[in-house]
């Protein structure tokens, strides 16, 4: 059917695509919808023929009409290398002096409406309504815009002009915005049951929903469907993990025996994409290069460096001089890539999902990370692909004890030290901690909601009935339960749920009608609440180009009117330091070359503040001190409990006006504006002021006894030029510590080059060795790197001081040192 209305030709369906072209010049719109809502609802066919209402109309009741729809099942049309199920083409060649749109729809809503809120809920009107369902893997788009413009002139790929007459009246209101956007990971996954049909080791599950809180019915595309019932491991994480040499497959000890692999090999054929994207084809991987064992026919796992999978090996040559030629069946493809090293597993846990206890009693739900076997009897095999990497991708479930020192229980309360500096603060407030090898075995147990004193991560105390008593070692952890996991066979879903079941990949799960299964989310996630990706070429003409502008005007932007808000609505309890075990956010991060990080071109006004920091998440009786600023070099400290700023060092040409209060300093330096060599240093060495020089001269002069001029050769209280030995500490097994190349390091100062293995170093890293007057304290600070590896210090005494690193590092860092 065509039809003509004098300003546009519309042309039926071919093939699914509808043609509009202009054919006169004096045409408005490709397409004009005039759709008013006045209380009747017009059928689809009637728009056309609907008026605007007026007064002497007579107000009409609703009325139901038929369900008009247009159903697309399979119906495609190719259109410039797209397909879809509708085309509309609109073009435009005619001058026309007005606004040319090309689909222009009118909503009026003259219907009675209510706005009560939570006391009887609101009318709601909506101009366009959609709803997509995506259940196939890959990216899915709402609404996707992709325009150019090759002219001059403003353009916008959208403008939204919103008005309203205000009146926010309703519990809950929120009153007017111009976009109200929410979104994220949802909290719902498939649970329910193997069907009748189920048999071991099938590709498609027959399944049956179980309704209930956070579970949906249909199952997710790329995730993996659990066999609850048949999880019978589980066990105790019980030390740290190491990378399997030339995989990307990491290893951890655990508590409970496993069956072994019986086969491991590298692989070195690349495993291009199946021809045909969606089904699994078969390739022949020559030469594995053997680990241990070797393959046969059967079920195995591949734990590609891109994306694993489990596969059907289909044919194994014999094994020659460790190599083996082994035929799969994949559907994923798996480079050659060097940094992400595919291998090949056979037997044991291979085909189970590791799940930690310790997500599930946080989040609720199980984990699911690729087993693809066990080493040993001890050593549990896992790989996660994680934005089509595997190898850096590390779990690290175990945490080690952390040493304490100096127990003393006095009246059921224990107070202990932290051995070494910077020690996470993941035991403050929580729930439950085990106190373990302590020099008195009364001190070991579980005790409940230790604190730590003043809030800073040097000293704690915690309850504990028992008679008072001293300890001078012993270590606290998190219970073991933290880092208990259990596994569950599974299989990764291959496609959304048909007739027959839920597609699965090759797997051995002993499948049975009705064991309980769950389909949770895949354990990689990544979001990005808003993105934009913008470019400019062209230099500016002298007018600002902006990433995002912000306009305000009208009296009603004053007081309480606040531009931007960003808060986290998650409870402290979730982070370290309220009893959580979770690291609190970063807010913001800017990256990248740039001369001025903020331009604020007003002052506050009325004495108003430019920053206003609150009290800690905790409550306001928490005090503890924190960094304003951190630095290459240094960093500058608040302490709120009594209004202090602490900075190591500063260095300003001139001071004017009065101190009100006093100057607390270890040393003060004067500088000479004629000659700067000639510095002159003050400081207080055993209740006299001494002064004196760098080059050794003597300055001063005795007053009262307190002043007193001594050869001092840049000693400062006890800090003095005197060598330093350097050497790597404990925690840096097998790397080294020295003095810097060209530099030379005092009991004053110094700059050390710190080298760790690749197995990593942490803790105590090095170890500067020189005489030090008690009381001198020694701080260590990271001079540059490409990442932050928490320097610190501490332990200081008349035989030097120890440097330590809050994370592991491996390769070379630089630090810088300064007593005083």
């Amino acid at each position: 059917m065509t039809q003509e209305g004098g300003n546009c030709i519309l042309t039926s369906y071919n093939n699914g695509v509808r043609s509009i072209s202009m054919k006169r010049s004096i045409t408005l719109f490709g397409t004009l919808s005039a759709i008013l809502f006045a209380g009747v609802l017009p059928s689809r066919f009637a728009v056309a023929q609907v008026a605007a209402p007026n007064a002497a109309q007579v107000k009409e009741a609703g009325t139901a009409g038929t369900e008009q729809n247009e159903v697309f099942h399979n119906t495609l049309a190719n259109y410039q290398n797209r397909t879809a199920a509708v085309i509309h083409r609109y073009n435009f060649d005619l001058f026309n002096p007005r606004d040319t749109i090309a689909r222009y729809n009118v909503y009026e809503f003259n219907q009675p409406g209510f706005t009560w809120g939570q006391d009887g809920g609101w009318a709601v009107q909506h101009g366009i309504s959609e709803k997509g369902t995506f259940n196939t893997r890959g990216i899915g788009q709402m609404k996707v815009s992709n325009s150019i413009k090759h002219a001059t002139g403003d353009f916008a790929a959208q403008y939204t002009y919103a008005w309203t007459d205000g009146g926010a009246t309703a519990k809950s209101d929120e009153g007017f915005t111009l976009d109200t956007r929410s979104g994220g990971e949802s909290d719902s996954w498939f649970h329910g049951s193997a069907a009748a049909g189920a048999s071991p080791g099938t590709t498609l599950l027959p399944v049956t929903y179980a309704a209930g809180l956070h579970s949906q019915d249909a199952t997710t595309d790329g995730a993996y469907m659990l066999d609850i019932s048949k999880g019978t491991i589980s066990g105790i994480v019980t030390g740290p993990e190491s990378l399997v040499e030339g995989t990307s497959v990491h290893v951890m000890p655990v508590s409970v025996s496993l069956p072994p692999s019986t086969g491991i090999g590298m692989v070195a054929t690349s495993i291009p994409a199946p021809r045909v994207k969606v089904e699994p084809e078969e390739i022949t991987l020559s030469g594995v290069r053997l680990i241990k064992g070797s393959f046969t026919a059967g079920k195995a796992c591949l734990a590609g460096g891109w994306y694993p999978e489990q596969v059907l090996i289909t044919k194994a040559g014999p094994s020659r001089n460790g190599l083996q030629d082994v035929t799969i069946i994949h559907k994923n493809p798996n480079g050659t890539d060097a940094n992400n090293p595919t291998s090949l597993w056979q037997g044991g846990v291979c085909g189970q999902y590791l799940s930690l206890d310790r997500n599930l009693q946080r989040d609720g739900f199980r984990t699911s990370y690729e087993v693809v076997g066990a080493i040993d009897s001890t050593h549990l095999a896992y790989i996660w692909n994680a934005m089509g990497t595997t190898k850096v991708n590390v779990l690290n479930v175990y945490r080690p004890p952390v040493a304490l020192v100096n127990l003393s229980r006095s009246g059921g309360v224990v107070t202990a030290s932290f051995a070494g500096a910077n020690q996470s603060y993941i035991f403050d407030h929580a729930e439950t901690v085990v106190i373990a090898d302590a020099s008195d075995p009364s001190f070991n147990g579980e005790v409940h909601r230790p604190e730590y004193v003043d809030d800073v991560n040097r000293v704690l105390k915690w309850p504990q009935a028992g008679r008072d008593a001293k300890a001078s070692t012993a270590t606290i952890d998190l219970p073991p339960s933290y880092y208990g996991f259990h596994l569950y066979p599974g299989a990764e879903v291959l496609g959304p749920r048909v007739a027959g079941g839920v597609p699965l990949e090759p797997n051995a799960v002993e499948w049975a009608a009705g064991d309980v299964i769950e389909n949770p989310h895949h354990p990689s996630f990544s979001m990005n609440g808003k993105m934009t990706q913008l470019t400019q070429h062209t230099l500016s003409s002298g007018y600002n180009s902006n990433g995002q502008r912000w306009g305000f005007q009208g009296a009603g932007i004053s007081a309480n009117y606040q531009p931007s808000i960003w808060s986290n609505n998650n409870p402290c309890a979730l982070y370290t330091g309220c009893g959580g075990t979770l690291e609190p956010i970063r807010w913001n991060s800017y990256l990248g070359p740039y001369r001025e990080l903020f331009n604020i071109r007003n002052a506050p006004m009325n004495m108003g503040s430019l920053f206003t920091v609150g009290c800690d998440s905790r409550g306001c009786e928490h005090t503890p001190p924190y960094q304003l600023f951190r630095l290459q070099n240094g960093s500058m400290e608040y302490d709120p409990a009594n209004g202090n700023f602490t900075v190591p060092r500063m260095t300003a040409a001139a001071f004017y006006g009065e101190v009100n209060g006093p100057v607390s300093t270890t040393r003060i330096e004067l500088q000479d504006p004629k000659a700067p060599g000639l510095a002159l240093a003050i400081t207080n060495a055993g209740g006299k002021i001494v002064v004196s020089r760098s080059s050794g001269a003597i300055q001063g002069m005795e007053a009262a006894g307190a002043l007193s001029g001594e050869e001092a050769h840049g000693t400062a209280a006890g800090v003095g030029m005197e060598a330093a030995a350097i050497g790597a500490g404990a925690g840096n097994r097998g790397g080294s510590a020295a003095c810097a190349q060209g530099y030379t390091c005092t009991a004053e100062r110094g700059r050390l080059t710190v080298i760790a293995p690749a197995a990593g170093a942490h803790g105590l890293i090095a170890s500067v060795r020189t005489r030090l007057r008690a009381g001198v304290i020694c701080t260590a600070a990271q001079n540059g790197g490409s990442s932050f590896v928490g320097i610190g210090s501490g332990s200081e005494s008349e035989n030097g001081f120890d440097i330590t690193a809050g994370v592991m590092l491996h390769g070379t860092v630089t630090i810088d040192y300064s007593c005083r």
